[in-house]
């Protein structure tokens, strides 16, 4: 019978002991007793500073790397997760938010698809539109890229694919470019037709200067002389109120302009 209760008293010792053994050595310092360290700032170091000081601050890290804009640094740190200060278990993973290559894309080929098409393809993969040429049948057939000293101008006119209205006959960049996201397209425009001799002259007088060259620019014509003079007509100061030529003139010509003063 002693010998029975001894052998109990043993087997809970014994317990006792283990139990103790497992709680104080292992399930303690693993649940209350964890060794903690602060996320060190590493915003605006580079990513291989970055990663030597989160080493050190005993924590592992993540890296996601995103597209720079265009003055960007690349490999610079601009965000942690946690953020920089914050006490954590060590061996904590750090995410580290990188900027990396520029965002890039293949310029696609816009070379007799029609000016509207060729916005709105654009405009689908979010690619910026700079400027659009329009071009008369005599700059397209003699195209300063496809010319040689042996060039026959009456042939390469006769034989010119000559663009119908609106039709894109050339870009830039060129199709198959790899370019930074934030280049714009410039679109070469067929305006269906030879240039004419004579151009139309829109009325200018009683515009405001700025609204009248703006016209002559979208007219695809030249200023030429600004005069200002004292006026008693009963109109505002910056008005046209004369202009020279009237009606039509060549491409060459000059459109001279008197404003009141």
């Amino acid at each position: 019978m002693i010998y029975k209760h001894l052998k109990n008293l043993t087997v809970i010792f014994l317990t006792f002991i283990f139990m103790y053994i497992l709680v104080d050595m292992i399930f303690l310092p693993n649940v209350f007793y964890v060794n903690e360290t602060t996320v060190p700032d590493v915003i605006n170091q580079n990513i291989s500073t970055g990663k030597i000081i989160i080493e050190d601050a005993d924590l592992e890290y993540r890296i996601q790397y995103i597209p720079s804009e265009k003055s960007s640094s690349i490999g610079t740190i601009i965000n942690t997760i946690p953020m920089y200060g914050k006490r954590v278990k060590s061996g904590t993973i750090v995410d580290l938010k990188v900027l990396g290559d520029k965002e890039t894309f293949v310029v696609p080929d816009l070379i007799n698809k029609s000016k509207n098409i060729s916005i709105n393809i654009l405009k689908s993969m979010g690619i910026k539109l700079d400027t659009i040429f329009y071009d008369y049948w005599d700059f397209i057939c003699t195209d300063l890229t496809s010319i040689n000293e042996n060039i026959d101008y009456e042939k390469m006119y006769v034989e010119c694919n000559k663009p119908k209205h609106n039709i894109v006959w050339n870009q830039y960049p060129k199709s198959g470019e790899n370019v930074y996201k934030e280049k714009a397209i410039t679109l070469y425009v067929s305006n269906g037709s030879f240039a004419p001799e004579f151009y139309s002259i829109p009325t200018l007088i009683d515009l405001d200067l700025e609204e009248a060259i703006k016209k002559i620019k979208k007219a695809g014509l030249l200023l030429g002389e600004i005069e200002y003079v004292n006026s008693d007509l009963n109109i505002s100061s910056n008005k046209v109120i004369d202009q020279f030529p009237y009606g039509e003139c060549r491409i060459t010509d000059k459109i001279n302009l008197i404003v009141k003063k």
